[in-house]
């Protein structure tokens, strides 16, 4: 029943590059859900939700990303996302301290642009700037937003963070900040 709602998502790994890529094609770091293939209707089949409830969206979604590997999910509500929002116009580059499991710190460095988030290392950020790639970066697909008010987050991860847990604290971090 599940497949019935998600749109074929092969290649979509090569399409989420680094981050210098998406400054070429906007001029600044991070377009949002602009970046081609990164749409609601490139994942889901938005045609069969659109009478869906906002529960209904929110397991879809949960279910699908279950099964996919590299890949984290959320749904926020309408109010919450629209204080995240708000937040990141007045502070749109953040740095996280986030704890190391063998003691002391790594530090992150995350840039809100649009409906996406972008995290790095703070020392390949003074280092490649804007080329520096992303370990972490969460798309907010704000679709649902008016009709049903909820905003659909995925996040896509890579090496070093190799599971969904350790996407956890940057995530948190991140959230915990615009809370």
């Amino acid at each position: 029943m599940l497949t019935r709602f998600i749109t074929t998502t092969a290649g979509m790994r090569s399409r989420v590059g680094s981050i210098s890529f998406y400054r070429k094609l906007g001029g600044t770091l991070g377009i949002g859900s602009e970046i081609p293939g990164h749409t609601l209707d490139s994942i889901v089949k938005t045609e069969l939700l659109k009478d869906a409830s906002a529960e209904e969206v929110s397991r879809v979604w949960t279910e699908y990303h279950q099964q996919k590997e590299g890949f984290v999910c959320g749904v926020i509500p309408s109010m919450h996302y629209a204080e995240i929002e708000a937040k990141s116009k007045t502070c749109p580059r953040f740095v996280y301290a986030i704890p190391k499991d063998s003691g002391g710190f790594e530090m992150m460095y995350s840039e809100f642009h649009q409906h996406r988030v972008s995290f790095t290392t703070l020392e390949a950020f003074k280092a490649l700037q804007g080329s520096a790639p992303p370990l972490l970066e969460l798309f907010h697909y704000v679709d649902y937003q008016q009709t049903k008010e909820i905003v659909l987050m995925r996040g896509v991860y890579k090496a070093p963070l190799s599971s969904a847990e350790a996407v956890v604290s940057p995530q948190s971090n991140f959230f915990f900040f615009f809370f």
